[in-house]
């Protein structure tokens, strides 16, 4: 279903802003098992643990098991900091290690930065959402904290494209929770029923951003119909497909275009290609204006130490 038939041409007529998920649909998350990996085997040279990979995938284990108990297992650590150091504590007291606190902290800094050296910049994206931005104000509703998602924004050449960062993990206003589609919406000064979220996740982007009023489009990691009995959706195959029929939806207003939307492929996923589970997902709090990017002791990681 595209977006002229899956959205009623009064709503298109009357779009006032886009909103887009992060993971896996702005930047992927793949780079982040790869981190993952690298991390943990250099962790286990560390420690003589002797399977490297049995590290990993005791992190991976207790990550998502932990995001998706988020109420019950995170939650209650309160900070950003403590949920960051939650999958290696347990992780590592699974292969018999106890980490000081100097060591997780290095462990959460190391996996952002290894992250953010693997991660590969959408050649077309850039553009494509610079055409977009050209017409309607443009904002990110992420599960991830500030500091991660400015930052691995900020490395796909996106950030300053955007009006809004919205990230839940930060004060734990998390996806598909309607509060973290409209939160979005009050910085913005827009009303929800006037703008379109485009994202990967059938439960955090199409149903959250429904139930706060949005229009949702969806951009599945893997091609799959929507779902039996939900409401039509337009579908397309990944962000940059999306953006162009945005771009080119004659309902929409059409101002002088700064890109050309034919340009850009509509198979190619975001960013990396790197092998790996998908990233689990919460949200947060953040507004942020791309004048005001600056995060004083909080800066943007630099290259990792192993």
């Amino acid at each position: 279903m595209t977006i002229s038939s899956g959205i009623a041409g009064t709503a298109l007529s009357a779009v006032e802003a886009v909103l887009f998920d992060l993971d896996d649909t702005l930047v992927s998350s793949d780079a982040m098992w790869y981190a993952v990996d690298v991390v943990c085997r250099y962790t286990a040279a560390k420690h003589d643990i002797p399977v490297p990979a049995a590290l990993a995938t005791a992190y991976r284990h207790t990550f998502e098991a932990a995001w998706k108990g988020f109420s019950t297992m995170l939650a209650p650590l309160g900070s950003v900091h403590a949920i960051r150091r939650y999958p290696w504590t347990h992780a590592l007291a699974a292969v018999g290690i106890s980490a000081t606190d100097a060591e997780l902290d290095h462990l959460v800094n190391a996996l952002l930065a290894h992250q953010l050296t693997i991660t590969r910049p959408d050649p077309h994206l850039p553009g494509l959402l610079r055409a977009l931005a050209d017409r309607y104000p443009l904002a990110v509703v992420s599960n991830a904290s500030a500091i991660h998602a400015e930052a691995r924004l900020a490395k796909a050449g996106l950030l300053d494209l955007f009006d809004a960062v919205i990230c839940g993990l930060d004060d734990q206003v998390l996806k598909p929770d309607p509060e973290a589609f409209a939160r979005c919406c009050r910085e913005l000064g827009v009303d929800p029923g006037s703008c379109l979220y485009i994202g990967d996740d059938w439960n955090n982007d199409m149903i959250g951003a429904r139930q706060a009023g949005l229009h949702p489009i969806w951009v599945p990691r893997n091609p799959q119909p929507v779902p039996a009995g939900e409401p039509p959706t337009p579908l397309y195959p990944n962000i940059n497909a999306a953006v162009r029929a945005i771009l080119r939806a004659p309902a929409f207003p059409n101002p002088q275009q700064t890109a050309h939307p034919e340009e850009y492929d509509d198979h190619a996923r975001p960013n990396d290609k790197r092998p790996g589970c998908r990233q689990g997902h919460g949200t947060a709090h953040l507004h942020r204006k791309p004048s005001a990017c600056g995060r004083g002791a909080e800066s943007t990681p630099g290259e990792p130490e192993v």
